[in-house]
């Protein structure tokens, strides 16, 4: 029988207009204490990967469990202290989608009626969020994980989601940060905590192809009397 894909389900993280525009909050804060090569580097790595994204879930969308669009609220009335010392730690001393602002809209995304919205206040989207519960109605048994910052939201996510027992795929090109090295270090460090590193080529390759195998009737993808395997380089059945 053809290898069943596993439910899974499509998380989306913090892709925003402060995130991700150019006139969104980070990059006005970025272009005011960085040089302009640096910014401009995070501008770039920040659009490619939105393209990424926007292709994956075109690509992905009908045939994952569900699609989850994560956004994050940063208010100082929300914010917590162990957020505010992180985002201090980065040097981002500023105030990111707040509630109600536009620079809280999403970026050239847009969910449907049947995806989930989850606000977060955190840079975990599990912590506080019904994602976990949403993930668990839908028999979820793996994320594909992509969006803002890689560094943060995206590595603390990640591992989140590994603690609750979650598979997660991390789609490396529809994802950016403030620091390539970062960007690097966070990847390599989901990778040791046991999360699959994947493009979003290769992630439309495996599930899209897999699920459609998956909708042919038993008899199309294996049909009486055809051998499950061969051996290398034979046509003999195994018997």
């Amino acid at each position: 029988m053809a290898n069943k894909t596993r439910p899974f389900a499509l998380v989306a993280v913090d892709v925003q207009r402060d995130f991700c525009a150019q006139d969104g909050a980070l990059m006005r804060f970025l272009s005011n204490s960085q040089r302009a090569s640096t910014t401009e580097n995070v501008q770039r790595n920040i659009e490619a990967a939105t393209d990424s994204i926007a292709r994956l879930i075109e690509g992905c969308r009908d045939r994952a469990a569900c699609t989850v669009f994560v956004r994050s609220f940063f208010d100082e009335k929300y914010k917590l202290p162990v957020v505010s010392r992180q985002h201090k730690l980065r040097g981002l001393n500023i105030v990111m989608c707040p509630e109600g602002a536009q620079g809280s809209d999403f970026y050239r995304i847009t969910p449907n009626g049947s995806d989930l919205v989850v606000t977060k206040h955190t840079t975990d989207a599990f912590l506080y969020t019904p994602l976990e519960a949403f993930l668990r109605k839908h028999c979820v048994e793996e994320i594909v994980l992509f969006g803002f910052l890689a560094e943060l939201c995206i590595m603390d996510s990640g591992r989140s989601a590994l603690c609750r027992g979650f598979d997660v795929c991390l789609a490396a090109d529809a994802t950016a940060g403030l620091n390539d090295l970062c960007v690097k270090s966070s990847i390599a460090d989901m990778k040791a905590l046991g999360a699959e590193i994947s493009t979003v080529d290769r992630v439309l390759a495996k599930r899209v192809r897999r699920n459609a195998m998956d909708q042919l009737p038993l008899q199309v993808r294996n049909p009486v009397g055809t051998p499950r395997c061969r051996e290398a380089g034979s046509e003999r059945p195994l018997s």
